[in-house]
């Protein structure tokens, strides 16, 4: 069912629900989001009802169960095919409405609202359990494609700092076939893929479980490709004003789980960090000032005075 259709059934339904009912069906509608993101207890505490009556309301509409219910939440949330056209139609209206103070304002809010949406969709022991997954694996194998490359990237830069064993996935002159062809029971798979969710990523969740490996995947809604397959997930909101959904929370879990990999790293983490970083200062990796790296223009306006 479409969510605009569900919509419809809901309000015209509305008068004949009990109380209850109505408040769970009026949180629903203000808050289409939270349905596919949150839990249905969740959602039913914010929604200040029972969780029964999320699955009352759910067959009240003709659902079978809260899940065929939750479907049309998660599917709104992914967008039509013209999603990216639409979102930049409407940043162009608003733009010429002159509207940029509000835009900005928004694009500042969203991002607040996506990091506190983290915290409320993901509990602590789901977040400290994929970073002991991801410590303990001998060989973690990291894959991000698109625009959640950068978060994928993050990841792997950030781990191999202090753990042996990381690798990139699909790196310039590679597939993602090449990369996992030794991939095997004892290794694990950090997949990055939000709505919508790019094939090669969903095929390599799927070759990882094919040879008994683990997955720890950071996505958007429980209804992912990825979700559905890991031993391990983790999801965010990319909610925000722009044609493309925000990765700011799914860059704060990545630096969230490298917290707790050395937080519990020991002795064995801070060396490992030590070298790397001797390493970068020897390579003379950062720049520290004077005039090596000045601009040829600045130079020679000194001379001229």
């Amino acid at each position: 069912m479409e969510f605009a259709t569900l919509e419809r059934r809901i309000k015209s339904t509305f008068p004949t629900l009990s109380p209850q009912l109505q408040r769970a069906a009026t949180y629903v509608l203000e808050q289409p989001d939270d349905v596919a993101l949150i839990s249905m207890r969740g959602l039913a505490a914010a929604a200040d009802v029972h969780p029964s009556n999320m699955v009352r309301l759910a067959q009240a509409l003709g659902f079978a169960g809260y899940q065929s219910f939750r479907e049309p939440f998660e599917h709104r949330m992914r967008g039509d095919t013209r999603r990216y056209v639409t979102g930049a139609e409407k940043l162009q209206e608003r733009g010429a409405d002159g509207e940029a103070s509000a835009l900005l304002e928004e694009v500042i809010a969203s991002g607040e609202a996506n990091l506190r949406g983290t915290l409320a969709i993901n509990n602590e022991a789901a977040i400290v359990a994929a970073a002991q997954a991801l410590r303990a694996a001998p060989r973690v194998f990291v894959m991000g494609m698109r625009s959640c490359f950068p978060v994928a990237y993050l990841f792997h830069y950030l781990r191999r700092m202090f753990m042996r064993g990381t690798f990139l996935v699909g790196s310039p002159g590679s597939t993602f076939g090449d990369d996992l062809r030794d991939f095997g029971p004892d290794d694990l798979l950090f997949a990055v893929s939000l709505a919508p969710y790019t094939l090669e990523t969903v095929h390599a969740v799927e070759q990882a479980k094919d040879r008994q490996g683990t997955v720890v995947a950071l996505t958007d809604l429980p209804g992912s490709p990825l979700a559905k397959t890991a031993d391990h997930a983790l999801f965010v909101p990319q909610e925000g004003p722009s044609f493309f959904g925000s990765v700011a929370a799914a860059v704060t879990v990545v630096e969230a789980l490298t917290v707790l990999m050395v937080a519990e790293g020991g002795d064995e983490a801070l060396q490992a960090i030590a070298v790397s970083e001797g390493q970068l200062l020897r390579s003379n990796a950062y720049w520290h000032g004077g005039h090596r790296g000045r601009r040829r223009g600045a130079a020679d306006s000194d001379q001229e005075e």
